[in-house]
């Protein structure tokens, strides 16, 4: 939803204007997620090749 030309932060959006502290914050979220997806995909790998 669109407020005063922003989305709403509560719904995960990154919008311009937002606190530099919640940014790097996504950042880091995103960051993590890939590290978790990678930590995942090379299990996988060394399972296959087992």
């Amino acid at each position: 939803e669109v407020q005063n030309g922003h989305t709403d932060p509560s719904n995960g959006c990154l919008c311009i204007g937002q606190p530099l502290q919640n940014r790097d914050q996504m950042r880091a979220n995103v960051i993590n997620e890939i590290m978790s997806t990678e930590r995942h995909y090379i299990k996988h790998l060394k399972d296959i090749c087992e």
